[in-house]
């Protein structure tokens, strides 16, 4: 097995816990890492012992304080360390613009002897291929810069090694696939990956003995996905699935936010995008509640398009509490369908849950309860399956339960404080008459149960008049405007009228509002 098969097999069965231990700013971190890089090469021969993890971090270290003037064999160990962060001394080649150069120029000091030049190119392509980019001291702009030219190099130096016979399959590969060291290596493997062919990546990684955690696989996905966002509308939404499921892989764990960030915004732009459930899902999972204060550093760089998520999450849930946890709601779905026109104008909302569902451990359950996390109470002194649903709209909350026949409750929001809830809210405080006021989900004088919960909600749609009646005393408007869901503006203090902001739709509001002498103006309101 060539060097570069040996050392990066070794990498791809390296652990989790061992790539930490590298990445540790402390000695004891980076003497395990070098002693399982030692114990991987130094038994099976003497080549590959010669790169065990000790005597390539002498070498670095040799290159670094003798101004490059090292021995073959010692500059053939560094070359392989060139990306390899030296935790304890916080140093890495990458970075160290002058150390680089030098090692660079005695490499090219042997280009007259191909084969070992090809050995010295073998151990840079080694780490280049393998380098750590998720490393936090790979993000620095110096590090960047090296990396860059340490690609340079390889990219303009590919043809001296590739006259020598035999040829390693490794030489045969990046002559396959020239692109792995041009600016863009993703670029030819991303657009194979959104076609549904995956077959050059994997003839790549497996030709240059890559591990599928190897940096290459990320930027396969990037260039994917920016094909995928220059596509029409339709085209892109056919990608979504494939994407979201990438996203979850944990080699692409350092991406899932990227890709996330643009699925949403791409989507969000295309014109009354319909809701994508599993789109929303994964947004939710990864960032949780999107209209909570507490979860905007998630949420942040979704612009826009959160509230988009925000209202496809409410009405998720509005469809789960109505049809899902509601005793009738399979047979009766009116009250869904009622309360679905309205989820754009619940600025909050909070279910609290009864027993039976708030401890379920049903998968489809804990599912729900983690959808609603951070609005989620435990409904204490009713029956075990009945549950509550609370919906917060400007100064009106409403309370619809779960239990067939309950009806529902109207408040002033500063008559039911829901922040001092916590974690649990109890059914004596949901069912409050005074403060709140019952509403029935059944018509009456001709109204629908529909009508009339509108017209609460200040949507009332027909059409009535009256004559004013002038000289009747004016009680406290402010109960009545608020029991009628009217905006209400009173300008008497500055010589100006008292004016209630609704039509003349409701002939029993035209009948009162004409009794205390209001006059009506269309478009404007009821004055006095």
């Amino acid at each position: 097995m060539s060097p570069i098969s040996a050392l990066t097999s070794s990498l791809a069965k390296i652990n989790h816990e061992l790539l930490a231990a590298w990445a540790s700013p402390t000695a004891e971190g980076m003497a395990k890492a070098t002693e399982a890089i030692a114990r991987r090469f130094g038994s099976s021969s003497r080549r590959s012992s010669s790169l065990s993890g000790d005597r390539m971090i002498e070498a670095i270290r040799r290159v670094r304080d003798q101004n490059g003037d090292v021995d073959f064999r010692t500059l053939r160990r560094a070359c392989y360390g060139v990306t390899l962060h030296l935790a304890s001394d916080d140093y890495l080649i990458l970075g160290d613009h002058a150390c680089l150069n030098m090692l660079l120029a005695a490499v090219s000091s042997h280009c007259q002897q191909p084969r070992r030049f090809r050995r010295l190119y073998e151990g840079l392509l080694t780490s280049y291929l393998t380098a750590e980019r998720t490393g936090r001291w790979f993000g620095t702009q110096l590090v960047r810069a090296g990396n860059d030219q340490l690609r340079k190099f390889l990219q303009e130096n590919v043809d001296l090694i590739q006259s020598i016979e035999p040829s390693p399959e490794w030489v045969g590969a990046l002559a396959d696939y020239a692109g792995v060291l041009g600016a863009d290596p993703g670029d030819r493997f991303g657009a194979a990956w959104i076609a549904g062919d995956k077959a050059p990546f994997q003839d790549a990684m497996q030709r240059l003995r890559l591990p599928g955690t190897s940096w290459l696989a990320g930027e396969t996905i990037r260039s994917a996905l920016e094909i995928a966002l220059s596509l029409d509308h339709q085209a892109f939404a056919t990608h979504i699935p494939a994407f979201l499921e990438a996203a979850v892989e944990p080699r692409f764990q350092h991406l899932r936010d990227d890709i996330y960030v643009d699925l949403i915004k791409r989507y969000a732009a295309i014109p009354s995008p319909p809701v994508h459930a599993p789109l929303r899902d994964a947004l939710v999972s990864a960032w949780k509640n999107p209209w909570l204060d507490r979860n905007d550093p998630a949420w942040s760089r979704a612009g826009a398009a959160r509230s988009m998520v925000a209202g496809w999450l409410k009405l998720d849930l509005i469809h789960q509490f109505f049809e899902v946890l509601s005793e009738d709601g399979r047979q009766d779905k009116s009250r869904f369908e009622f309360w679905r026109k309205y989820h754009d104008r619940m600025d909050d909302v909070y279910f609290a849950l009864g027993s039976r569902t708030y401890w379920s451990t049903n998968p489809d359950i804990e599912k729900l309860r983690r959808s609603m996390d951070g609005r989620l109470l435990n409904f204490t002194g009713s029956e075990s399956s009945n549950n509550a649903f609370i919906m917060c709209m400007g100064d009106i909350v409403v309370v619809e339960f779960s239990k067939k026949g309950n009806a529902a409750y109207r408040y002033r929001r500063s008559d039911l404080p829901l922040q001092d809830a916590k974690q649990a809210i109890s059914v004596s405080r949901l069912k409050r008459e005074p403060p709140g006021k019952q509403m029935r989900h059944a018509g009456n004088n001709g109204y629908s149960w529909q009508e009339l919960f509108a017209r609460v909600l200040g949507d009332q749609r027909a059409a009535f008049s009256a004559k004013p009646q002038t000289g009747v005393a004016l009680p406290d408007i402010t109960d009545f405007a608020f029991a009628n869901a009217i905006a209400l503006e009173d300008h008497r203090s500055k010589g100006g009228n008292l004016w209630l902001r609704i039509d003349d739709a409701d002939p029993d509001i035209v009948r009162q509002l004409s009794q205390w002498g209001f006059n009506y103006r269309a478009g404007r309101g009821w004055w006095r």
